[in-house]
């Protein structure tokens, strides 16, 4: 995984679709963080979770943006990100 020059908060390879990244997500409306594939949209309710098929969701979230490296150093799940200095 290249995780160079990449400003979002990234968790992981999606094991749904195997092509997409997972990165930390925001939902605009009620600030609830949650991981989802870049590609796919699979979504997982935490980063301790979204290496398991089993506990992949789908639409339960409305418009959202990945978290940026700043944002989530003062996040308790900074110790899942992967490219965090």
């Amino acid at each position: 995984m290249n995780t160079k020059d990449i400003d979002y908060a990234l968790v992981g390879d999606c094991p749904i679709c195997g092509q997409g990244r997972q990165f930390i997500t925001k939902e605009r409306h009620t600030d609830e963080y949650y991981v989802m594939c870049e590609d796919c949209e699979s979504e997982w309710v935490s980063p301790v979770e979204c290496d398991s098929i089993n506990k992949v969701r789908r639409e339960n979230h409305g418009p959202s943006d990945f978290v940026t490296l700043t944002s989530i150093n003062l996040h308790s799940w900074k110790e899942h990100v992967k490219n965090l200095n």
